[in-house]
């Protein structure tokens, strides 16, 4: 049976300030520094505006890209074995929340009483976090907006000593470098007591045109999910991008297992990046805007056991790389 909080409140979001290595400078100033930089890279996170937003979840329904649909194919057909692993009456850390919908699988189990949203979108959170307790009113919802970039910080404390589950959907921990992945695992292992559990998507490697098409669709939705983010930069620095002067590439670097999303210049052009800066740029030229890695079982079974999990258990479905991984300390008895 589903328990619920003594006393209910409206959502709150507590907010991470940047640590003192990252707030040492602006965003702006890092932002300008990785384009400076070589590699050329603008941050993955500034893709997400609100345009970004929007435009991201129209690529999760495109038919290109298949990792939501085998993730979900993987849980419809696993979910009954997973519940047995987790923890009942918990509270629900949802990384990486996005628009919450990816959670309603465990919200619509039952096992939950308390969820909270991490992301950096604060606006998009608060909005998931009142469509969530609309419609789960004996839930508990409440949200943390940070950087992962920064690391995993949880300022909201549990509430009842409850178990919590971390739920890290989407295979977005494919979006860190593989040491800095083991690093941010090894914080929520950190956060975790016996009986809490961690639900974690994982996309492994299948065959390179598939992958690419995935992140390089037919109706160009990527494209300009991914040429968006110039506009973000020329909000963030004042700068002038045109980014009619750039298209959008992905590609598969098989010797480090990832998808690469590249801005490339059409021609050779000069942008000012504000603060007396000038990027120059010759035809060809590339920026990167996101690594996606894609782990294979072995790999991400290293990448959790490195970060201190044990008794890890996969769930997959065949012909697909795709796997979902439930780990903890000690798994809770229903």
């Amino acid at each position: 049976m589903l328990s619920t909080l003594p006393t209910a409140h409206a959502p709150r979001i507590a907010r991470v300030a940047a640590p003192p290595t990252f707030a040492a400078r602006s965003g702006a100033q890092q932002l300008r520094a990785t384009l400076l930089a070589s590699p050329r890279t603008i941050a993955p996170k500034w893709l997400y505006d609100a345009r970004g937003c929007v435009l991201y979840e129209a690529i999760t329904e495109l038919p290109e890209y298949h990792l939501p649909r085998v993730e979900r194919a993987i849980l419809g057909r696993h979910q009954p074995e997973m519940l047995r692993l987790l923890p009942h009456g918990a509270e629900l850390i949802d990384i990486g929340s996005g628009d919450g919908l990816k959670a309603r699988r465990w919200l619509d189990a039952g096992i939950v009483c308390r969820y909270i949203g991490v992301d950096i979108a604060e606006d998009w959170l608060s909005e998931a976090l009142r469509r969530g307790q609309a419609r789960y009113p004996q839930v508990q919802f409440d949200g943390v907006v940070t950087d992962l970039n920064w690391g995993l910080q949880l300022p909201l404390a549990r509430e009842g000593n409850r178990p919590r589950i971390f739920w890290y959907p989407g295979s977005s921990i494919g979006n860190f470098e593989p040491v800095a992945a083991t690093a941010l695992l090894a914080q929520m292992r950190a956060l975790m007591q016996p009986g809490d559990a961690l639900v974690l998507a994982v996309d492994g490697p299948v065959e390179p045109a598939r992958m690419v098409r995935a992140y390089d669709d037919a109706a160009g939705v990527t494209a300009a999910f991914n040429l968006n983010v110039l506009n973000v930069v020329n909000r963030e620095l004042g700068a002038d991008f045109d980014p009619a002067g750039f298209r959008h590439r992905a590609v598969f670097n098989a010797d480090a297992s990832r998808i690469e999303m590249h801005l490339v210049a059409t021609r050779a052009q000069s942008v000012d990046l504000g603060a007396g800066r000038t990027l120059s740029l010759t035809a060809g030229e590339h920026i990167v805007t996101e690594h996606s890695y894609k782990h294979s079982a072995e790999r991400a079974l290293r990448l959790l056991r490195d970060a201190g999990f044990n008794g890890v258990q996969r769930f997959d479905i065949e012909g697909e790389a795709y796997g979902v991984y439930v780990a903890g300390i000690d798994h809770a008895k229903p």
